[in-house]
């Protein structure tokens, strides 16, 4: 799957044409779930495996909102994440984005991204 995923952020423009600004971004995660309550410890040590797709947009401020928020990028992601855990289950999410910059310099960044969509879990978690 890791090699499907990485042929898919070589598309690429041919010489000569205007520079598309869509892009396709795959990505791999892994990290633990942290608890949100006490009695809900035991979740620290569950890991999580994922793999995404992003399809997304870079605006380049043609537009006046896009030079507001600072030339952000927008679009849509689908995301399947693994847990180690058989309680827990599988995951399946679809959701948009809009990602940017509040600050950026060659040595510092400070940016924002928000996210809202559905997602399905494979396991009834309660």
């Amino acid at each position: 799957m890791a090699i499907v995923l990485l042929l898919l952020s070589g598309v690429s423009q041919l010489h000569g044409q205007k520079q598309s600004l869509w892009y396709v971004e795959p990505g791999i995660r892994y990290g633990r779930v942290l608890p949100n309550f006490k009695e809900a410890s035991w979740l620290w040590q569950t890991d999580l495996i994922g793999a995404e797709v992003r399809v997304g947009r870079q605006t380049d401020g043609r537009k006046e909102w896009e030079q507001w928020f600072h030339y952000p990028s927008y679009g849509a992601v689908l995301r399947y994440s693994h847990f180690n855990r058989e309680s827990i289950g599988e995951k399946i999410a679809l959701f948009g984005f809009l990602n940017g910059y509040f600050v950026r310099r060659p040595n510092f960044s400070f940016f924002y991204q928000l996210g809202a969509g559905v997602n399905f879990w494979t396991k009834k978690y309660d």
